[in-house]
């Protein structure tokens, strides 16, 4: 594939993303290098999605990373779980956050136990 003369900058987009994020992923320097334009569109989406402030504020929103990523079991999520500490939790806050997650896996025992 050609390269494209009216590409936007891939290294500027992923600094930019790292300065707002605190970090840079390995997908994100593969965009970065391979389709900047990807990648300047999924950091506006992540931008607006995760950083902008909305409805809940950061103490909030960060407890409901922690359970989330505790669910899905995130590797990348010591992230989230550095911004819950700076939003003000504690550890038992995270901890609460994630029980509630660790619920969820028993809804699959229930749904098993009722179908059998």
């Amino acid at each position: 594939m050609p390269d494209d003369p009216d590409a936007p900058d891939g290294t500027a987009i992923l600094a930019d993303g790292a300065a707002k994020r605190g970090y840079t992923l390995p997908y994100h320097r593969m965009l970065a290098a391979h389709a900047p334009r990807l990648l300047r569109d999924y950091d506006r989406f992540h931008e607006s999605l995760t950083l902008t402030p909305r409805v809940l504020t950061s103490r909030e929103r960060e407890t409901v990373w922690a359970g989330l990523l505790a669910a899905s079991r995130e590797v990348q999520g010591f992230i989230h779980m550095r911004r819950a500490v700076a939003a003000g939790l504690s550890s038992d806050d995270i901890a609460r956050a994630e029980a509630i997650a660790a619920v969820t896996e028993g809804s699959g025992v229930v749904d098993f136990a009722r179908a059998h």
